[in-house]
């Protein structure tokens, strides 16, 4: 959720919850929705190995801050951030109608508007 506008960036988010699921991401899908994206929490470098298709990422800090936004990473490509704590994963071209901003924070809620960094939505 954009704190600012309280505005939902994406209602269907993954997040992922072992360590398996971690290293898997997005490996062996062939894309993301428009309105869905994975967060990986305890993490701060990707790559696109063995991927068949691009995406936007952006990386969080602790706080959910935005450290670094990647547009179109593409397959056999890595992205990084060391102050990044979480990495969002959107289809490729998803970062251009955010708005996102460094230095902005994210708030991650659950169906029940819980915060969470569980499954739910992200707004920023």
């Amino acid at each position: 959720m954009h704190l600012d506008s309280m505005r939902v960036l994406v209602p269907d988010l993954l997040v992922t919850e072992t360590a398996w699921e971690r290293t898997k991401g997005l490996l062996g899908r062939a894309g993301l929705e428009p309105r869905e994206a994975l967060l990986i929490d305890g993490c701060w470098s990707i790559h696109m190995f063995f991927m068949r298709f691009a995406i936007d990422a952006v990386f969080l800090d602790a706080e959910w801050r935005v450290v670094k936004l990647v547009s179109n990473l593409r397959p056999w490509r890595c992205a990084m951030s060391l102050q990044a704590s979480a990495v969002l994963e959107l289809s490729a071209g998803s970062l251009k109608g955010m708005g996102l901003a460094l230095g902005e924070v994210v708030s991650v809620r659950r169906s029940d508007q819980v915060e969470s960094r569980e499954e739910g939505s992200i707004a920023g």
